[in-house]
């Protein structure tokens, strides 16, 4: 279940249906622009092929398209964060472990067995402004990224020839950015985010 990925080729932005769901075009298609029209018929191509893609796996392999499946469940989503907490971060790890938590949620695990996991309110509110900063963090560098025009999972690397203009403009990035933590924080803030910025020319 941690292992399992739809394709990326097969991946695209908007609603993702229901199993075996049909893709319709909306009802006031006829009445659409031609942009409009022509990004319906591009989202309904796109959910078909997704739709494809589970129709072939659950002929093939039933097993993986129950993985695919499960994966947006609480309780699948908490396994998946027990992999990445360096990645995520122990605040995201700790948000979804005291959603666990909630009886409405541990009863459909167990209703046997009491749930381990006790937040108490102020752990609680404590733990939803932590997670607003993260996410807030987590918008930022999105946003400097593309900025600088990389892709989302963009690790630093560039082609040669890339590197001077992909540098000048990433430096222009980063002095927006600490520009804008400078209005918003303190300038203890600001050198901290200087000190822990991810792309230097000197690495």
């Amino acid at each position: 279940m941690v292992h399992a990925h739809y394709p990326s080729f097969i991946k695209y932005d908007g609603p993702i249906l229901e199993l075996f769901e049909q893709p319709q075009l909306p009802s006031d298609f006829a009445d659409l622009d031609p942009a409009a029209k022509k990004a319906a018929q591009k989202l309904r191509t796109a959910q078909t092929l997704w739709g494809l893609y589970q129709a072939y796996t659950q002929k093939e392999a039933p097993g993986l398209l129950s993985a695919l499946c499960c994966r947006n469940a609480l309780a699948a989503q908490i396994i998946c964060l027990a992999g990445s907490v360096f990645d995520d971060g122990e605040i995201y790890v700790q948000y979804h472990l005291s959603e666990l938590a909630r009886p409405e949620n541990w009863g459909q695990i167990s209703s046997d067995v009491p749930c381990p996991l006790n937040y108490s309110e102020d752990e609680l509110a404590k733990q939803r402004d932590e997670l607003a900063k993260w996410e807030r963090d987590i918008e930022l560098k999105a946003q400097a990224i593309a900025q600088v025009g990389a892709r989302a999972s963009w690790d630093g690397a560039v082609r040669p020839e890339e590197f001077d203009i992909v540098s000048q403009r990433l430096q222009e990035v980063k002095e927006r950015f600490l520009e804008y933590v400078s209005e918003t924080g303190s300038e203890e803030e600001r050198r901290q985010w200087e000190t822990a910025w991810p792309f230097r020319d000197s690495d």
